[in-house]
């Protein structure tokens, strides 16, 4: 079990900054942690889902502890709703538009490519070129970028799973009029439900081009630093130097040509996309289990467990309404500054 380490400040500034009183509350916070998670796991028991327990790191768990503010009750619904969420998105593969999929694989707006320094994968993500094909209900596109997602966890080292990754979201050709709220919402909340603790040490940074910024570019920067319902902010640093961002990585060749014109075009590799032939072939997210994206290259027997009749419930909209999310824009005075990235802290 551990604390990130935006915990240990906030008790630190609420302890003043006395290191005596903030170790003492600290210690009492890990025992609080430790039964909750024990009587976590006994539900898990009481209800048959013991799969669901041991599907993530006793360190996650806690960490979602702490967000709850202790709340195990609502912590072990949001690993719940984590599996009716996988079993969501088996659904829409189901039924996605395999050429439509193919499709978005070439544009290239989400994909893998490099490392930072700290030896997190990078995600690039940038506006689709939707040329009218991305619409309503959004299946491929949700399975296209959560699928590039799932793909980066379970391809990691494991004992680098609790740095997360580097995410990096260019707006550069983006306008208030070319945000889709709905899409922007569903994805949000299919991102959320399936890691209700998002990118746990991992940094997420907006890109933008110009280093003057107007009005409307202000407004989307806004709006893309609108906060989770544990206050969390998706976007930590803001940047409008291009050298920003390849400062961050270890090799500056790995950057893709959607963001800079040197960089290297689409690669359809296993690096790059994983096995995605398996997601249009519809047999990809049917393939994946919980554990896999946190216990990457694991051989543990839990995956081969029964699952509850109750996470296979088809969905026709696909987002049930406990799973839906509604992006709420937070008014940021400064936010065209550099905010400070909350690293992993462990006790």
């Amino acid at each position: 079990l551990s604390f990130p380490n935006w915990y240990i400040e906030q008790v630190l500034d609420e302890e003043q900054s006395d290191l005596t009183r903030t170790l003492s509350t600290l210690r009492k916070d890990y025992k609080t942690m430790d039964a909750a998670l024990k009587r976590i796991q006994g539900k898990s028991k009481q209800a048959g889902q013991q799969f669901l327990f041991e599907s993530f790191p006793r360190w996650y768990i806690g960490w979602l502890l702490v967000q709850t503010k202790f709340d195990e009750t609502q912590c072990w619904k949001a690993l719940q709703k984590s599996q009716k969420t996988l079993e969501l998105l088996r659904n829409m593969e189901r039924d996605a538009d395999q050429s439509l999929l193919q499709w978005l694989f070439e544009q290239g707006g989400c994909q893998v490519r490099g490392r930072d320094t700290e030896g997190r994968p990078v995600i690039w993500l940038r506006k689709f070129d939707d040329q009218g094909k991305i619409s309503f209900p959004y299946t491929e596109h949700l399975l296209h970028v959560v699928w590039v997602t799932t793909w980066v966890m379970r391809a990691m080292k494991p004992d680098l799973v609790d740095r997360g990754l580097l995410v990096v979201l260019s707006i550069r050709d983006l306008s208030l009029q070319s945000i889709n709220p709905v899409l922007e919402g569903k994805l949000a909340g299919m991102m959320s439900s399936l890691f209700p603790v998002s990118n746990p040490g991992g940094k997420n940074c907006i890109y933008y081009r110009n280093s003057l910024v107007n009005q409307k570019q202000e407004q989307i920067v806004d709006r893309f630093l609108a906060r989770s319902p544990d206050g969390a902010s998706f976007f930590h640093l803001v940047t409008s130097d291009g050298q920003d961002i390849l400062d961050l990585l270890q090799d500056p060749r790995d950057v893709p040509s959607t963001f800079f014109e040197s960089g290297k075009a689409v690669s359809f590799d296993m690096a790059t996309y994983g096995n995605y032939q398996e997601l249009i072939n519809r047999a990809g997210f049917h393939r994946i289990e919980l554990e896999d994206l946190w216990f990457p290259g694991s051989q543990r027997s839990s995956k081969r467990v029964e699952r509850p009749e109750y996470v296979r419930k088809a969905s026709t909209e696909y987002m049930e309404p406990e799973i839906q999310f509604e992006i709420k824009n937070s008014i940021c005075s400064e936010t065209l500054i550099r905010c400070k990235s909350r690293s992993v802290g462990r006790m």
